[in-house]
């Protein structure tokens, strides 16, 4: 009668949960997150929290950090329009302080590190290729990535899409400056 009983229960919330539209936040090749440890629609008080750092500037619209993690200099910036999380950019420095700058290749291989975590995150990115030509003259493809990238006919480029979240990982040089971002947005519901 008992096992009859927890049968019966396990069915009817079973059936339950179905009607109900009850499914989890995230699906299998997703993050856990929308961007680090916060979730879009946060406040600044729980985006502050998520993060282990204390923030160097903080206002109504953004909150600013410059840290040091796995060996690297980044700057995470998050955006909140009404209080409410909406975009995020994780960008990597050239310079901070007194460290040197790093070469093209050490930024290269932080690129690739980048992509597969990004990869592994959220799943394949849009498009495989992550080389993405300024320039439709086909004669620059066959010189290095660095001269293209550096004379502004190519930047590395990978976007993803996902249910809740636009991402974009870039490195490349931009007005004669590097810059390496990974930024993710909120989509417009």
């Amino acid at each position: 009668m008992k096992r009859r009983w927890m049968v019966g229960f396990l069915a009817v919330a079973l059936v339950g949960s179905l009607f109900c539209g009850c499914r989890p936040k995230y699906v299998e090749g997703e993050a856990k997150h929308d961007f680090r440890n916060a979730d879009w629609g946060m406040n600044q008080a729980r985006v502050a929290k998520s993060e282990e750092y204390e923030y160097s500037y903080a206002s109504d619209e953004i909150i600013l950090y410059q840290i040091e993690e796995d060996g690297e200099a980044k700057d995470i910036a998050y955006y909140f329009v009404e209080d409410k999380l909406v975009e995020a950019v994780c960008s990597y420095p050239r310079d901070r302080g007194d460290q040197l700058s790093k070469t093209m290749g050490e930024i290269t291989e932080s690129y690739m590190k980048m992509r597969a975590f990004l990869t592994e995150q959220y799943g394949p990115p849009l498009e495989e290729d992550y080389r993405h030509w300024l320039t439709s003259d086909p004669e620059h493809r066959l010189d290095p990535d660095v001269y293209n990238m550096f004379y502004g006919k190519m930047v590395f480029l990978q976007e993803w899409d996902t249910e809740r979240t636009e991402i974009i990982l870039r490195f490349g040089y931009k007005d004669a400056t590097l810059e390496y971002i990974y930024s993710a947005k909120q989509k417009q519901q």
